[in-house]
Order: structure tokens, then C-alpha cells, then sequence
């Protein structure tokens, strides 16, 4: 769990280091933001959420979930002041669109804590709003 917090931590100083009208994603890291029951192709600790149970142990991490939080948030206002989703390559679209229809599920939204479920909220209005 250290090295996937770590990696939170990297994502999340990438996303403060450039406006969100000129950020854009370009490393390899969809599975820890939008992890879903796929395993990524190119992840190599296999991170994937497959249950309420694997949820439940994400987010008993206080540091792990407010790094998460703050990453959709962040990504959010990317995608609201570039109104478009090319800041996200195009390969992550379909990760995106699953991690979102996971957390419609209702054993992972009980597991959750609300400024989570916010930010899950957020994220999913700016990605649509942001359109194709």
C-alpha cells in the first residue's frame, strides 16, 4: 500500500505543478485513479478493486482516500476549465467509464466516505460535461 500511496502523492503534485487549463496526463497510472475490477495492462502491481471488501480496505487508508479525493477533485477542474477530455489520453476513456459504473454499485458507495463519494460525483459531472 506504501508504494500505491506514494504514487498518489506523485500524481497529485503533477496535477498542482501545471495550471488546469495546461495540465495532461502522461505516465502510467488510470488503475490507481480509476481502479476497477480489470486489472491494468501495464500495471505492475495489479491493482484492481473486485469486491465491497477490496473497497472497504482501499479506503480504511485516511491518507490514501484524502490523496484519492483531492485527485478527482483536481482532475475535475482540468477537465471544467479545458471543457474537453484530451487532457486524458484516449486509451484511459474506457477504464474511466467502468471505474465510474463501479461506483454507481451500492456495496462500494456504502463503504465509502462522503467527501469521496463528492469528489467521485464531481469528477463524473466534469467528465460529462466535458463530452467526447
Amino acid at each position: 500500500m506504501r508504494a500505491q500511496q506514494e504514487t498518489l502523492r506523485g500524481i497529485l503534485s503533477g496535477l498542482h505543478k501545471a495550471s488546469p487549463e495546461s495540465w495532461s496526463k502522461h505516465s502510467h497510472w488510470a488503475w490507481y485513479v480509476w481502479p476497477t475490477d480489470k486489472v491494468g495492462m501495464s500495471d505492475p502491481r495489479e491493482t484492481g478493486l473486485h469486491s465491497a471488501d477490496d473497497v472497504k480496505f482501499v479506503l480504511s487508508h485516511v491518507a490514501t482516500v484524502a490523496d484519492w479525493t483531492a485527485i478527482l477533485k483536481a482532475i475535475a477542474r482540468v477537465l471544467e476549465a479545458q471543457g474537453n477530455r484530451r487532457s486524458i489520453p484516449p486509451i484511459d476513456h474506457g477504464r474511466i467509464a467502468g471505474f465510474l459504473n463501479e461506483w454507481q454499485q451500492d456495496a462500494y458507495r456504502k463503504c465509502a466516505p462522503q467527501g469521496f463519494l463528492d469528489a467521485v460525483k464531481a469528477f463524473e459531472t466534469a467528465w460529462t460535461s466535458a463530452g467526447s
